[in-house]
């Protein structure tokens, strides 16, 4: 999805825990929708097509919103956070889940 003409409003760092909060929610819904869906696939009749349209909409916006938390994110490492700071920081939202944790 193409950035948008718009410039984002960029949190400062101290925005950081909630970033991570709203990162690890994003992610385990995503993690959570994937079983459920692994589990309907083999039961085809389980989910309507407007149902499937609807999550393949939600679902590829979300993943077309990742480059906004990935600049967030860089801008983040630009600005020299302290070491508390930094054990707190996700390295990635496209590698491994767990930013806050």
């Amino acid at each position: 999805m193409p950035k948008p003409k718009q410039e984002p409003t960029w949190q400062p760092l101290s925005q950081l825990p909630m970033i991570a909060y709203m990162i690890d929610g994003m992610t385990d819904s995503a993690e959570e929708q994937l079983v459920n869906l692994q589990q309907a696939e083999e039961r085809p009749h389980v989910l309507d097509n407007a149902t499937l349209d609807r999550l393949t909409q939600v679902y590829t916006e979300q993943q077309g919103d990742l480059w906004l938390h990935e600049e967030q994110l860089a801008r983040w490492r630009q600005q020299s956070p302290t070491a508390t700071s930094k054990r707190k920081s996700p390295v990635s939202i496209s590698g491994s889940h767990g930013c806050a944790r």
